[in-house]
Parts: structure tokens; sequence; C-alpha cells
């Protein structure tokens, strides 16, 4: 993401140091340079796009994980459960242990999800952010271009 931000500091400035044509509000970009530094953000994109999609992929491998811990908790509940003796207080404990388990097993997953939504979306929020900079930057750009 620095890379795109650095490539996007140098458009900036092109711009900002380019020759400035008096009364018409104009400026004269070195196409050269322009189109070399626009390549450049081009091939980092790519990159950041790979990111983005590890990111989604690692939070379906967290909710993966945290589905087959919940399960297991489950799993050595029922067993606990059925291992007990059928006694009616000993058999409501283990019912009401066994219970509890699946309620955190469920909460424990809802976090996990909630934590790995907020990740993601943290991180497609700034790609989102120097994507939508990047794309402002071309596009002030090439109006420069034709207004010349």
């Amino acid at each position: 993401m620095s890379q795109i931000n650095a490539l996007l500091d140098k458009i900036e400035r092109l711009v900002l140091n380019s020759a400035k044509l008096p009364l018409v509000n104009r400026v004269m970009v070195d196409e050269d340079k322009l189109f070399d530094l626009l390549d450049g953000l081009r091939q980092q994109l790519p990159a950041e796009i790979e990111q983005a999609k590890q990111v989604v992929a690692h939070k379906s491998a967290i909710m993966a994980e945290a589905q087959r811990r919940a399960e297991q908790i489950i799993t050595t509940a029922e067993k606990k459960a059925r291992g007990l003796i059928s006694e009616n207080e000993v058999l409501r404990e283990a019912q009401d242990e066994a219970e509890t388990m699946r309620r955190r097993a469920a909460d424990e997953c809802v976090l996990q999800q909630d934590g790995a939504d907020r990740y993601a979306d943290e991180v497609l929020t700034n790609l989102e952010q120097k994507i939508s900079r990047a794309l402002t930057t071309i596009q002030n750009g090439r109006t420069q271009l034709t207004r010349s």
C-alpha cells in the first residue's frame, strides 16, 4: 500500500510542479513521466487486490476454525452429558453445562465472525480509498491533458 501512496504522491507532485499556462489555469504535464507513473500504479494494484483477497480468505479460515472448535466443544459436551449417571439432578446439570457450552461456542463464533468482518471491511475500505484517490488523480491528469 505504501508503494501505491508513493506513486500517487509522485503523480501529484508532477502535476503540481508542471509548468502553468498563464490566463487559462492549466498545466503542461510531461506525458512520458505521467504514463510511467500510471504504469507503476497499474502494476501495484493487482498486488493490493490480491492482498484484499487474502484478507477475505483469512477471514474464511478463521470462521472455519471457529466452527470446528464450536463443533468440537459441542461434541465434547454431548459425550460428557451421555457419560453421566442418569439421575435427574446429575442429568439436569449435564444438560445445563452442555447448553452453556453450546451458547459459549455460538457466542465465540459470532465474536470471531464480527472481528473478521470488521478487519476485512477496514482493509477493503482502505483499499477502496486508495483506488479512489488513484482514479481521481488519473482523471484529473487526463482532464488536464484534454484541456491542453
